[in-house]
């Protein structure tokens, strides 16, 4: 799969992506409460839209800091610095 630099790229994305995933989650969740608010209030539709839109651009950046660890998982070029040491230290498990 990859050498051992790559795992423990590999290994650094997963526990950049379990870090962070309640962020999306939670993203989804005001983004459902934004739809069904819109039709009973409209008040609200305004302020939760934006509160969507800044949610949407945190958890984009969050996406991008997990996906700079998954790029450098098989593509050598792209490591211009070591993996991080707890993703050496905890290994695949």
């Amino acid at each position: 799969m990859a050498d051992a630099d790559g795992v423990a790229w590999l290994n650094a994305h997963r526990q950049r992506a379990e870090t962070v995933i309640g962020a999306f989650y939670a993203l989804a969740g005001v983004a459902a409460v934004a739809i069904a608010a819109r039709v009973r209030w409209a008040r609200l539709a305004l302020p939760l839209s934006a509160t969507t839109l800044l949610g949407a651009l945190a958890v984009l950046g969050l996406g991008g800091w997990i996906a700079y660890a998954g790029g450098k998982v098989r593509h050598r070029e792209f490591r211009n610095e070591s993996p991080p040491v707890e993703a050496v230290t905890k290994g695949s498990g």
